[in-house]
C-alpha cells in the first residue's frame, strides 16, 4: 500500500486517447474537448477549480504519451513519490535529456523552436505584473527546474500557484482584442497549429521552480530514460550530463569558470554562441 497518496491522471480527448490511457492511471475525462485550443490546460483548469484536493497528496495530469516519451510507468512515479515525497513539493519526469542539458532554460529552448516565444513570454509576464530578476530567456535552469509536456506531479499548493499564473495567461487570451492577445493566440508551426499560449503554458512549472525558491523539487533521472533525438547522444550522453551538471553548479556557485565550461560544451555540440 502506498504511504504517500497520489492521484495520477491521463487526459482523454477522444475515444482513441481514452483507450490509450496507460495502466495504473485514472482517466481525466475531456471527451467533449470544448476548448481544444487550450490543450491540457482546459481540463486541468476545470479539475483544479471544481475538485477538493487533499493537501498531503500529489497530483499529476499527463498525456497518454507519457510512457512513450519518458520510459516511465505508474510504478516509477509511485517509487519517486515514496522516495522523495516527504521532502518535495514537485517531482519532475521530463523527456528529451538534450533539451534539458544544452539550453540555458526552457524559454531559450522554446525560442529555438518557436521564434518569438521569449518576447511573448516577457510581454505576458509584464502585463500580468510578474516581476523577474532577468528576462525569461536569461534565467538559469537545470534538471531540477526544467520540465516539458507538463510531466510533473505536485502537491496542491504548487498546483494553486500554477493555476494562478495560468489564469493571467487565460485572462489575456480570452480578454479584449489587442496586440498581445493576437501574438499569444497565433498558431505556431507545431503539428496541429498549437497557439503560442500553449508553449508558454507548458513552461509555467519551470518558471515557478526557477524564480520561487520555496518550492522543493526532485527530478527523475532523464538520462536513464526519455527520448534522445540523435543516436550519437544516446550512445554517449557524457556531454549532456556534464552540461547539466555545470548548470547545477552555476546555480549553487556562479563562478565564471563554470559558465565558460558550460558554453564550451554546448558550443561543441550545438554550435550555439
Amino acid at each position: 500500500m502506498r504511504s504517500v497518496a497520489a492521484r495520477l491522471f491521463q487526459i482523454a480527448y477522444s475515444p482513441a486517447s481514452r483507450a490509450a490511457v496507460e495502466p495504473g492511471f485514472e482517466v481525466l475525462d475531456n471527451l467533449a474537448n470544448e476548448r481544444a485550443d487550450w490543450y491540457e490546460y482546459a481540463p486541468v483548469r476545470r479539475y483544479l477549480m471544481q475538485e477538493t484536493l487533499a493537501e498531503d497528496a500529489f497530483y499529476g495530469f499527463f498525456s497518454t504519451k507519457f510512457g512513450a516519451k519518458t520510459g516511465h510507468r505508474r510504478a516509477d512515479v509511485d517509487a519517486l513519490i515514496e522516495r522523495h515525497g516527504a521532502a518535495a513539493d514537485v517531482l519532475l519526469f521530463s523527456a528529451h535529456p538534450n533539451q534539458i542539458a544544452f539550453f540555458t532554460n526552457v524559454f531559450e529552448q522554446g525560442e529555438f523552436f518557436h521564434p518569438g516565444l521569449a518576447a511573448a513570454a516577457g510581454d505576458w509576464l509584464r502585463a500580468a505584473g510578474v516581476a523577474l530578476p532577468v528576462p525569461p530567456q536569461q534565467l538559469l535552469m537545470d534538471v531540477c527546474q526544467i520540465v516539458y509536456c507538463n510531466f510533473f506531479v505536485a502537491r496542491p499548493a504548487f498546483w494553486r500557484a500554477w493555476l494562478a499564473l495560468g489564469e493571467t495567461l487565460w485572462a489575456i487570451c480570452e480578454g479584449p482584442p489587442g496586440e498581445l492577445r493576437q501574438r499569444l493566440t497565433t498558431p505556431t508551426s507545431y503539428a496541429g497549429g498549437a497557439q503560442m499560449k500553449i508553449f508558454l503554458m507548458e513552461r509555467m512549472a519551470s518558471l515557478l521552480l526557477a524564480t520561487q525558491p520555496r518550492w522543493r523539487s526532485v527530478a527523475a533521472d532523464p538520462y536513464a530514460h526519455g527520448l534522445w533525438p540523435h543516436e550519437s547522444l544516446r550512445r554517449d550522453p557524457t556531454d549532456a550530463i556534464v552540461s547539466d551538471a555545470l548548470k547545477h553548479a552555476m546555480r549553487s556557485q556562479p563562478w565564471p569558470e563554470y559558465a565558460d565550461a558550460f558554453g564550451a560544451v554546448r558550443r561543441r555540440i550545438t554550435g550555439a554562441a
